[in-house]
């Protein structure tokens, strides 16, 4: 993740919250008013390129800029938030909304 910086992203942080609901529209995610912890990449023009939030055990309102995608910062994201929750004993989950026919679950790689 060579020039990228990961920040936890403050919910009384006005600007840092206004580019991840920017990066989720931009990526067609509606970000859910349930969240309690959010992290953010940004890149070396500090331009905000993915973002993820969880709500208790939920993990969600996870985006990476689709110009970005495939450099690994999806799981850097998911590798943030699973850690910050690791203190609690609950089982996490990941909440996902499909919009396609193809299938989140084929798109990842897993079998039904």
């Amino acid at each position: 993740m060579y020039g990228y910086r990961s920040v936890t992203i403050s919910q009384s942080d006005r600007h840092a919250s206004a580019q991840a609901d920017r990066l989720l529209a931009q990526e067609g995610i509606k970000r859910d008013s349930c969240v309690d912890y959010m992290v953010g990449i940004y890149d070396e023009s500090d331009e905000l390129v993915a973002t993820g939030a969880t709500y208790g055990n939920t993990i969600r309102c996870v985006a990476v800029d689709s110009a970005r995608q495939g450099e690994g910062l999806l799981g850097t994201v998911v590798s943030r938030l699973w850690n910050a929750s690791r203190a609690s004993a609950s089982p996490m989950f990941f909440c996902t909304r499909n919009r396609t026919r193809r299938g989140t679950s084929a798109t990842w790689g897993f079998m039904r």
